[in-house]
């Protein structure tokens, strides 16, 4: 039989998500597993003006860890109201790849648990897939 201990749920905040996070947590009930809800930021990086631009250009605000662990836990309230099981968040700066293969080996992760937006066309072509990026990392360790 399949043990799986830990799943790792990462989550953009979009409607994409809402479904992983749902099976993620039906499958701990299953499993008796605990979840841990990862999501991963970018900050916002400052505008460096250019020669000849005015010098006092505003800067975007800092962003607070504290604060994008809030909106994550709203984000996910609805979700864990029907679970009873405790759920670890967790929240990173950096890439979105790259982070979720390596909390998913520091955890360890017996199991990973997430979306993807459907994308195709050009838009897969431009824009990529998290998805399907995290898995080829892991096909490429292997």
């Amino acid at each position: 039989m399949v043990n799986i201990k830990r799943i790792l749920c990462p989550v953009d905040l979009s409607q994409f998500s809402r479904d992983p996070l749902h099976h993620a947590l039906a499958l701990a009930r299953w499993y008796e597993a605990q979840v841990t809800v990862f999501h991963v930021y970018s900050a916002p990086q400052p505008v460096v003006p250019l020669t000849g631009m005015p010098g006092n250009v505003p800067l975007p605000p800092l962003v607070q860890p504290g604060e994008i662990t809030e909106e994550v836990r709203r984000f996910c309230a609805p979700s864990l109201r029907q679970s009873e099981k405790s759920v670890d968040i967790v929240v990173s700066e950096g890439n979105p790849t790259k982070e979720i293969v390596r909390l998913g080996e520091q955890l360890p992760a017996d199991l990973l648990v997430l979306g993807t937006h459907g994308r195709s066309g050009f838009e897969r072509l431009f824009l990529g897939s998290a998805t399907e990026k995290c898995f080829a990392v892991h096909a490429y360790r292997q």
